[in-house]
């Protein structure tokens, strides 16, 4: 709903050329979907085009056509299109909850407020001024380079290899720890 709130006023000041192309299993969801098709009725809004589940194929067209992404759920977890844009080299307007400003830490434009015009405004800022735009899509280049799968493999393998080590640490300590119980009759 937020997305479509934003296309708006997007669509209807900035760019009446634009299209939007929401992407996911939202049409699974019929009463949820019913409610955004009527919300765009009423807004006379044209160029909403859902996709329901695409192919990697079909996805990966729709990220090689986008100029930007804009993320503005509030039930996020690490939020894989932001990785999928990141890679795509696709400028990111991201609202600033749950995992996101982990997710872009400082690569992207976070929003702190859902100002519909003010983000549409944003969005056609980036658009339009080069200088700009490059420097999110370094950001976001810098950014990609931690979700790296050999990084990441030498992270995860880190971690279980410090937890083994913690747990035998716990085990060293368990007869002392016993003796001393039994010696404060605990």
């Amino acid at each position: 709903e937020d997305i479509i709130k934003i296309f708006y006023y997007y669509k209807n000041f900035i760019n009446y050329k634009s299209r939007l192309f929401p992407i996911g299993a939202v049409i699974d969801v019929p009463i949820y979907y019913k409610s955004l098709l009527g919300y765009i009725e009423e807004l006379k809004l044209e160029d909403v085009l859902f996709r329901n589940k695409v192919t990697d194929k079909d996805l990966t067209s729709y990220y090689r056509i986008s100029n930007i992404l804009i993320h503005m759920s509030e039930h996020e977890g690490v939020g894989l299109p932001l990785i999928e844009a990141m890679y795509f080299k696709i400028p990111i307007i991201a609202f600033n909850a749950t995992a996101v400003p982990y997710t872009l830490e400082k690569a992207g434009i976070l929003v702190n407020e859902k100002d519909y015009r003010k983000i549409a405004e944003l969005i056609n800022i980036i658009l339009n001024d080069d200088d700009l735009r490059n420097k999110i899509l370094e950001s976001q280049e810098k950014r990609l380079k931690y979700f790296d799968s050999e990084r990441l493999k030498r992270e995860m393998l880190k971690h279980i290899l410090e937890l083994r080590n913690f747990d035998r640490k716990l085990i060293s300590l368990e007869a002392p720890m016993k003796r001393l119980m039994d010696e404060a009759k605990i």
